[in-house]
């Protein structure tokens, strides 16, 4: 007999979905935010006052919380997403 794939159940839903279905939209997930996070910090260095306000925020945000470490937040998200794309299960 064939081994049946895992299957994840979404609650409220009668879809059934695969694992690594769910895993490679949580990679692609984790690739636009840490695009996003790059870009909040390109975006912070090329404006002067006016610019993207959201962008501006999330950099304000990064720097309060983590410091000068902040730089470094968008490729460990980038690592993260990049082992979800790679996970056997």
């Amino acid at each position: 007999m064939a081994r049946r794939k895992s299957l994840i159940k979404i609650p409220f839903f009668k879809v059934k979905i695969n694992s690594k279905t769910v895993f490679n939209i949580l990679g692609f997930i984790g690739v636009a935010l840490s695009f996003l996070l790059f870009l909040s910090f390109v975006w912070f260095i090329q404006t002067n006052e006016e610019g993207g306000a959201l962008l501006s925020q999330i950099n304000e945000i990064l720097v309060l919380n983590f410091g000068g470490v902040s730089i470094f937040i968008p490729f460990i998200v980038l690592l993260i997403s990049a082992h979800f794309f790679n996970s056997k299960k």
